[in-house]
């Protein structure tokens, strides 16, 4: 099964995805990740990544699906993948439905986790990661048992570049512009779920393995 998430900055889209990678097996693609390892191996592609990413601007698709071809190569002979933060744009919705028939595999699925833009800002803004050990935390839906220690290895947490209140009213700005033509693009295609996000994560979770249950 091969299923993408859509949804605002915030959502929950990586939760959901870490959720369904290990309930069912699937393999997770995760754009931001993988460019922000290319940031922090600062390699040439990094480096042109992180000039876009400070700013809140969408990374040009060239780049994204070289790195997205690849990881679906490398994922087909698993139970099948979740793509989260990819498509952003029609553009790109597009050309994975080409990259997909060049490889001889189809999207199965496509759900949006609808949460407000107010409850958004205040996940985005209570986002905290371990430089060390990679956990993630956040203050309102997650939080670390001391407010600035992760739980897993001591260390202190810090907030994401990106997550600043600047870049993340420009994230969903973008989001408004740019990603919202993908959901009716999949919808004409039959394949968009919509989902309220806007409850506990568990709670979103089973409503997610209800609408891939039908």
């Amino acid at each position: 099964m091969n299923v993408v998430l859509l949804g605002i900055p915030g959502s929950g889209k990586g939760t959901q995805a870490d959720f369904l990678k290990n309930r069912l097996g699937l393999r997770t693609i995760n754009t931001g990740d993988l460019l922000r390892e290319a940031m922090k191996k600062k390699t040439e592609l990094g480096k042109r990544t992180k000039e876009f990413m400070e700013k809140g601007d969408l990374v040009p698709d060239k780049i994204l699906l070289d790195f997205i071809e690849e990881k679906i190569k490398e994922q087909k002979r698993s139970s099948g993948f979740v793509l989260d933060g990819f498509p952003r744009t029609l553009k790109q919705a597009e050309d994975l439905d080409l990259i997909f028939q060049k490889l001889g595999t189809e999207l199965d699925c496509a759900i949006k986790l609808d949460i407000s833009e107010k409850r958004a800002r205040k996940r985005l803004e209570g986002r905290l990661v371990c430089p060390f050990c990679g956990a993630f935390f956040n203050l309102e839906t997650n939080p670390p048992k001391d407010d600035i220690l992760c739980d897993i290895c001591g260390n202190k947490l810090v907030r994401r570049f990106d997550d600043n209140k600047e870049t993340i009213a420009t994230r969903i700005q973008v989001y408004r512009e740019k990603t919202k033509p993908v959901e009716n693009y999949y919808k004409k295609q039959g394949k968009l779920e919509i989902i309220n996000g806007d409850a506990e994560a568990d709670v979103v979770s089973r409503r997610i393995i209800s609408v891939l249950g039908k």
